[in-house]
């Protein structure tokens, strides 16, 4: 059996390589811990009132912890502690506030539209638009056609992960088509929820080596993901 600091390291070199966005949770007897990763770079870790790269390296040597990696969106408004949602209607987030959003959190997702009947769809890597299409068209006709939608639906489709055995996942569950798990651990995922702590108040420095984070090239989003919702931490 690995013991916990290795684990915790290849589950961020993991997501790392999957460009993951989201929390990896660790509980154990001397708290409950948070690491930020936005398109896999590490971005904050959080534990008790130590923050960073301090916080990180204090969970690695917890002899014993459980790892649950969460998709989590950063928020839509600077400042704010609330995630933005997975998804909803275009009249709350018009297509080209979601372009920008993407854009200035350097997001690795798929943006999925739909209105009218009509599904378009642009793909980010680290923020940059790779490619977009709506009803057949391409580039600049598709996007010109989705900025004019009003109504309808936004979807925002982050990357899964393949994780180690023993470690949950948790990802969002869409109102239409579930979000799919990763092959590796299919009976982990569950809605249980996780101790909350408070968001990092401030992007912590990246840590030097892969061995303990991967450096981040990223910009920096504009905040944190906020922490579930309290419960009582797992035995």
């Amino acid at each position: 059996m690995k013991d916990e600091a290795s684990l915790l390291r290849e589950v961020v070199e993991r997501c790392a390589k999957a460009e993951f966005t989201g929390v990896v949770f660790v509980r154990g007897e001397r708290g409950v811990g948070q690491v930020y990763l936005v398109s896999g770079h590490f971005y904050d870790a959080l534990l008790g009132s130590t923050k960073g790269q301090p916080a990180y390296d204090q969970m690695l040597a917890w002899p014993t912890a459980k790892l649950e990696v969460h998709q989590r969106l950063p928020p839509r408004e600077r400042g704010s502690e609330e995630p933005h949602p997975f998804e909803g209607p275009l009249a709350d987030r018009p297509p080209v506030e979601l372009f920008r959003y993407c854009e200035d959190n350097a997001l690795t997702c798929k943006v999925e539209l739909r209105s009218g009947g009509i599904r378009g769809e642009a793909a980010y890597k680290l923020g940059e638009l790779l490619s977009v299409s709506c009803g057949g068209d391409k580039r600049e006709v598709a996007v010109t056609q989705m900025l004019r939608w009003s109504d309808g639906t936004y979807r925002v489709v982050l990357p899964t992960v393949d994780l180690p055995p023993g470690v949950s996942y948790h990802g969002p569950t869409f109102r239409s088509v579930p979000a799919p798990a990763p092959a590796s651990a299919p009976a982990q995922v569950a809605a249980a929820p996780v101790p909350a702590a408070p968001a990092p108040a401030s992007a912590a420095r990246a840590p030097a080596s892969a061995a303990r984070a991967p450096a981040s090239s990223a910009p920096a989003p504009a905040a944190r993901a906020a922490a579930p919702a309290a419960a009582a931490p797992a035995a």
